[in-house]
């Protein structure tokens, strides 16, 4: 395995989950996301495709990595509504309590449990609102 191989295997395996605000739009580039949870962070994410349908304010689940300063979407973005994005940092608090605040501090059980927690509520309240408009 060669250093560039074994460079992309560690940046993934220190992939982030978080509930994300858009601070700021940069196009053709990408966006500034402030964490919703944990330690708050900023993060300046480069993905050209969100750069071209975010909005400051927005709030989303994104799962990203950082690898010597750069920071890259995996692909996942979900655009979430705010109070849902407040409900579920919430709902994520009271159950993770400071085990939010590193990236490390949440086992591999834990991060996914959370992902699939997020996801799924994400997922029903989507559902219930397109139903709703009908």
């Amino acid at each position: 395995m060669d250093d560039l191989e074994q460079a992309l295997r560690r940046y993934k395996a220190a992939t982030r989950f978080s509930l994300m605000s858009v601070a700021e739009v940069l196009p053709d580039f990408g966006v500034v996301l402030d964490e919703m949870m944990g330690a708050g962070r900023s993060v300046l994410l480069a993905d050209i495709d969100l750069a071209g349908v975010a909005e400051p304010g927005a709030t989303c689940a994104c799962r990203y990595f950082e690898a010597e300063g750069f920071s890259m979407s995996t692909g996942l973005v979900i655009g979430i509504d705010r109070p849902t994005a407040v409900d579920l940092v919430q709902d994520l608090t009271l159950r993770y309590g400071s085990a939010l605040m590193t990236p490390e501090g949440l086992g591999r059980c834990d991060r996914s449990e959370m992902v699939r927690r997020v996801l799924r509520v994400c997922l029903q309240r989507c559902a219930l609102s397109r139903l709703a408009a009908r």
